[in-house]
């Protein structure tokens, strides 16, 4: 039996004040990202999974995170592949992207994109390195890192994460675990 679930994608680049062009976009790299857009991408890998809460609130929100149903399992980044959480779109040309994959319909949009921001932000901040982008049947390569697939292990990730408490605030951070327990 096909069950179909609703899911919530962000696409998101940022654009260059001054020039008003692309900032992701880089004409000479292999896959055409910029510095700014791997350190960002990388943010993302390392503190996405952290707030994984944002994107998937509900005991319900994990059911759609199954293998082989087209939702992303692996805290990863490919190109163009749709098994990844976070997918690189129009790769070598100006219009790049990145797509968030792994949110649900039942999401907050303003949580969970101040949650992009603030590990996109983090990754530029701290330099982060990008590994190679992931390639094939994802679900079936067990050396990728699992996004968090249970409501209790999103709500540890939170608790645990300095940067989110640091971005949002503890009092926040507590006032949504006294919502969920």
């Amino acid at each position: 039996m096909l069950i179909l679930f609703a899911k919530y994608q962000f696409l998101v680049s940022l654009q260059d004040v001054e020039t008003g062009k692309n900032a992701f976009y880089d004409q000479n790299d292999e896959y055409g990202m910029s510095t700014l857009a791997r350190n960002w991408i990388a943010g993302l890998l390392k503190y996405v999974p952290e707030a994984a809460y944002f994107f998937a609130p509900y005991i319900n929100s994990y059911k759609r995170l199954q293998p082989h149903t087209f939702a992303p399992t692996k805290c990863c980044w490919a190109i163009d592949n749709r098994t990844s959480a976070f997918r690189l779109c129009n790769s070598k040309s100006a219009g790049i992207n990145v797509e968030l994959r792994i949110g649900g319909a039942d999401l907050n949009p303003y949580l969970a994109f101040s949650a992009i921001i603030a590990a996109g932000i983090s990754g530029i901040e701290e330099k982060l390195e990008l590994p190679s982008p992931a390639s094939g049947n994802l679900y079936n390569d067990k050396e990728l890192p699992e996004f968090p697939n249970s409501l209790q292990k999103a709500t540890h990730l939170l608790r645990e994460s300095k940067m989110l408490n640091k971005t949002f605030g503890n009092s926040k951070i507590i006032r949504l675990q006294f919502n969920l327990n």
